[in-house]
Parts: structure tokens; C-alpha cells; sequence
């Protein structure tokens, strides 16, 4: 699916679009095809831990990926400021630890 906006008309959009797909080596999938993204609410002071086996088995490279959800922050400010402070922990040190140390 493409969106483009400007000063295209459909067949420049068109053109636009396949020259891309053939630059970038882009191939058509099938609607059923794509992963399944959906949204889903944890209840508080609940954890969950979801492992999936690796597709390639010889890639040694690995990742961890970790979601909090604090829920609707409004105007609290306390709520931003503690959500600002531990964002900014998690955010460089980790990474740096986890990628060099």
C-alpha cells in the first residue's frame, strides 16, 4: 500500500511507485501473509514473559524487548515526570550495558 501526496497525478503516482519497488527490490505480500499486531491491556501488577524461537539458528545476534504500560497519564504531572525520569534510566545506560558490557 502506498500513500503519496504532492503534486502527483495517478499515473506519476504509479510510476513513482514502481520505480521504487524496483530500486529498493520491494516484492508484493499477501494481506493473510503479514503479522497479526494487535493491542492488548495488562492488568496492574501483572508481568508476562513471551519467548519465540529463532527463524535462523546460526545468527548469533539476539534482542529483548520490554513494554510498560502506565495507562492514561492526563494532566499528572508527577505521573510524566516519574515516566520522563525512568525512561531516561532505561534508555542509554541499558542499551550501552547490553551492547558493550
Amino acid at each position: 500500500m502506498w500513500y503519496i501526496t504532492g503534486n502527483y497525478g495517478h499515473e506519476e503516482a504509479i510510476q513513482l511507485a514502481d520505480q521504487v519497488k524496483t530500486k529498493l527490490n520491494f516484492n508484493s505480500c499477501l494481506v493473510p501473509s503479514l503479522p497479526l499486531a494487535r493491542t492488548v491491556k495488562l492488568e496492574p501488577k501483572t508481568s508476562y514473559l513471551l519467548e519465540l524461537p529463532l527463524e535462523d539458528e546460526t545468527n548469533e545476534n539476539n534482542c529483548a524487548v520490554t513494554y510498560y504500560q502506565v495507562g492514561q497519564m492526563g494532566d499528572t504531572l508527577k505521573l510524566k515526570l516519574v515516566n520522563a525520569i525512568v525512561m531516561r534510566y532505561l534508555d542509554e545506560p541499558f542499551f550501552d550495558n547490553l551492547r558493550t558490557k
